[in-house]
C-alpha cells in the first residue's frame, strides 16, 4: 500500500473513533458537574458525602470515612441455600469486622455474661465508626450501670430479617445463666415481603434475581451506571417507580399478613429458644423514617429523592408497618416485646437523624441504645 493510501486509511478509521470519544468525554463531563453541583444525589454514596445534615455534628466526618463505609467489609460469603451473608473480616480506621461480626467498641476485658444482639443492617450500622453503632452504646451503658459484668456482641448482619437472625441465634447453643438476647427488627420484613413481595427468599437472592433476569445490554448499562454519572441519569435501567404489585391493594394485604405471621413465629421461637437455655430475651420493633406523617425541611428533601427513597417504600410501611405494631402488642408481654417506632417522632427541626427510610446516625444510635437498656435495666 503506497504510504499516502496508508496514512489515510489510518486517518479515516481513528476520526470516527476520536470524536466519539472526544463527544463521551465532554457528555460525562457534564453529567459530572451536573451531578456534582446542580442535581439531587444520585447514589447513597454521593449523598452521604455531601455530608447531610445527620452528620453535621459528626467529629468523625470526612470523605475518608465515607470511601471507607462504603469500601468495607471487602465482601461477603454467600450461604448458597439460604442467602445469609457473612461479611469478610476487615482492619480498617473507622471499621474493624472480627469473626463475621461488627467489632463492638468499650467491651470489658473482664465480663460474667454476654449481651446477644441480633438485626439487620441497623445494628451492623455502617453509617458510623464503632464507637457508635447501638451495641458500642449499648456497652457504655453496661459498663456504667454494671461494670465489667456483661460483655455485648454485635450479631447484626446487613439484610437479616427475623427468620436469618433466629437461625443465627440457633448457632448460639450454649447460655449462661444471666445472659441478654435482644432481637431488634422489623423493617426488613416490610421490604422483603411487601416491597419485593418475596417472602419465601432472602434481599440477597431477590437482589441477584433482579439482576440475573436483566438481558445481557440491561446489565452492561447496570454496571456502566455504577461509574458514569452520564450512563446513571440517561442509561440507568433500575426502575425507582411505584413497584406494580403495591397497587393491588389485596395482594398487598395478603403479603402484610404474611409478613405478620412470619415475624410473630420467629419472635416467639426466638424467646422460646433463649429462655429454654436459660438467657433472658428482649424484641424491639425498631423506628422507621414512616412512623408518623410529620417531617422536617430536611426529611421533606430526601423524601422527594428517588434515588435516596425510591417509589414504593413509603406505601410499603404505610402498609406494613400497622401488622408489625399489632403483632408486637398482641406478643408483648409474653415474649418481653417493645415497640419502639416512635421514639423519633416530633424530634426538633435541624436535629436530624435518618439517612434514609430506616439507616440512622450516632445520635439516633444513643437515643435506640437508651431506649434498649431502660427496658432491660427496669425489668430487674
Amino acid at each position: 500500500m503506497p504510504k499516502k493510501s496508508y496514512r489515510e486509511a489510518v486517518f479515516m478509521f481513528a476520526v470516527p473513533i476520536l470524536t466519539v470519544i472526544i463527544i463521551c468525554s465532554i457528555l460525562e463531563l457534564f453529567s459530572w458537574l451536573y451531578v456534582k453541583y446542580i442535581s439531587i444525589p444520585t447514589t447513597a454514596f454521593e449523598f452521604r458525602m455531601k455530608q447531610p445534615e445527620p452528620y453535621h455534628n459528626a467529629k468523625y466526618f470526612s470523605e475518608d470515612f465515607v470511601k471507607e463505609s462504603f469500601l468495607q467489609p471487602g465482601g461477603w460469603d454467600i450461604s448458597p441455600k439460604t442467602g445469609d451473608i457473612t461479611p469478610h473480616d476487615f482492619n480498617g480506621k473507622f471499621f474493624h469486622i472480627r469473626n463475621g461480626r461488627r467489632v463492638t467498641a468499650f467491651n470489658p476485658e473482664k465480663h460474667e455474661n454476654t449481651v446477644f444482639l441480633f438485626g439487620g443492617s441497623t445494628v451492623y450500622n455502617s453509617e458510623v465508626p464503632d464507637e457508635y453503632t447501638v451495641a458500642s452504646q449499648l456497652q457504655l451503658l453496661f459498663n456504667k450501670f454494671h461494670p465489667e459484668k456483661y460483655i455485648v456482641q454485635n450479631f447484626g448482619i446487613t439484610s437479616f430479617t427475623t427468620t436469618q437472625q433466629l437461625r443465627m441465634l440457633k448457632t448460639v447453643t450454649e447460655f449462661r445463666p444471666g445472659d441478654i438476647v435482644i432481637f431488634y427488627d422489623g423493617v426488613n420484613e416490610i421490604f422483603l415481603n411487601i416491597f419485593y413481595a418475596n417472602p419465601q427468599s432472602s434481599m440477597v437472592k431477590v437482589a441477584q434475581r433482579n439482576l440475573d433476569t436483566l438481558s445481557w445490554l440491561l446489565k452492561m448499562m447496570n454496571k456502566l451506571a455504577e461509574i458514569s454519572c452520564f450512563a446513571r441519569l440517561f442509561l440507568n435501567p433500575v426502575d425507582y417507580g411505584l413497584p406494580e404489585h403495591l397497587g393491588d391493594e389485596v395482594f398487598t394485604q395478603q403479603m402484610a399478613e404474611l409478613a405478620q405471621q412470619e415475624f410473630t413465629r420467629n419472635i416467639i421461637e426466638a424467646h422460646k429458644y433463649s429462655t429454654e437455655k436459660g438467657a433472658r430475651f428482649f424484641h424491639f420493633l425498631q423506628p422507621n423514617f414512616y412512623s408518623d406523617d410529620k417531617y422536617t425541611k430536611y426529611e421533606k428533601t430526601i423524601k422527594k429523592n428517588k434515588y435516596i427513597m425510591p417509589g414504593g417504600v413509603e406505601e410499603s410501611f404505610k402498609k406494613g408497618q400497622p401488622y408489625l405494631r399489632k403483632a408486637t402488642a398482641e406478643f408483648a408481654e409474653s415474649t418481653n416485646s417493645f415497640d419502639l417506632t416512635g421514639i423519633f417522632d416530633g424530634h426538633a427541626e435541624g436535629d436530624e437523624y435518618f439517612f434514609d427510610s430506616v439507616h440512622v446516625n450516632h445520635t439516633a444510635n444513643r437515643v435506640i441504645a437508651e431506649n434498649i437498656f431502660n427496658v432491660i435495666r427496669n425489668s430487674e
